[in-house]
């Protein structure tokens, strides 16, 4: 059991350090981005953060499931990252990139995350202060140095005293409150139907555009699609993120495009 826990405490890692750098190299492809960073919060006709939406693609929208909201660290973990990517793409926090030396693997990249405004979150993204909070709270204090990425996303995570299931919780009453969905209780916990299907469908739109029809992303699509994929590739035997904006045949013959994508983010300088 030990042994199969320690296993598990490894896997959580691993992903808590994936996500991280792939956040790092879209926060890369945003400071490349001359788009006010704000048209984030744009998807009409309720305003939606990058973490909304993440949730939103988690969701099934026959079901109302969010499938392993509550026992699925590594989705989980990429969950979190979308919020410190809101908070990045809102202008609240930046990332002071520098390299590293190591002994045994030579120059690492790492990336402390520092408080660039602390004015007050505007309300469409009220689901972001708790965390923002805790961040600039650490930050304050005399004598921390700032945390790299990494290690806030594995804080967040699986660090002691850390629940991540508040800040999936915080998103999902984010939606609710927006009257996208609704809650409602089941044997094991809750579901979340659909109530204006009008905000998904925008989602999917933009989405399927730069997949299909191959228009240039702006971060708010780039990033869904990157995190979407990062979420996917801990399922061993479905996509639910990737399938819930296209057929399984359609991602198919998409795959050369979506590794354009990624390899648009990876090679970000």
């Amino acid at each position: 059991m030990a042994q199969a826990g320690g296993a598990a405490g490894g896997a959580i890692w691993h992903a808590c350090m994936e996500v991280a750098k792939m956040a790092r190299q879209l926060y890369k492809c945003q400071k490349m981005d001359e788009v006010d960073a704000y048209q984030l919060v744009y998807a009409p006709p309720n305003k939606l953060t990058v973490s909304e939406a993440f949730v939103l693609l988690w969701q099934d929208e026959d079901t109302g499931d969010i499938d392993g909201r509550r026992s699925d660290l590594e989705v989980g973990a990429v969950a979190l990252c979308a919020n410190i990517l809101d908070l990045i793409l809102l202008g609240k926090l930046e990332l002071q990139l520098y390299d590293e030396a190591g002994m045994l693997w030579g120059s690492s990249e790492k990336a402390l995350v520092l408080v660039h405004d602390q004015e007050p979150l505007p309300p469409s993204c009220g689901h972001l202060q708790k965390m923002f909070k805790k961040i600039c709270e650490y930050n304050a204090q005399e004598g921390k140095e700032p945390r790299t990425l990494s290690k806030w996303v594995e804080k967040l995570t699986m660090g002691w005293g850390s629940n991540p299931i508040e800040y999936i919780d915080e998103i999902t009453d984010s939606l609710i409150e927006k009257r996208i969905i609704g809650k409602e209780s089941k044997w094991n916990g809750y579901r979340f139907p659909t109530v204006d299907p009008s905000a998904e469908g925008a989602l999917h739109a933009g989405l399927r555009k730069v997949i299909f029809d191959e228009e240039d992303p702006d971060m708010f699509n780039l990033s869904l699609i990157i995190l979407a994929q990062q979420a996917d590739s801990h399922k061993i035997f479905s996509r639910p993120f990737m399938y819930s904006i296209m057929t399984k045949d359609e991602h198919k013959k998409v795959k050369p495009r979506i590794d354009a994508l990624k390899a648009m983010v990876k090679n970000a300088k």
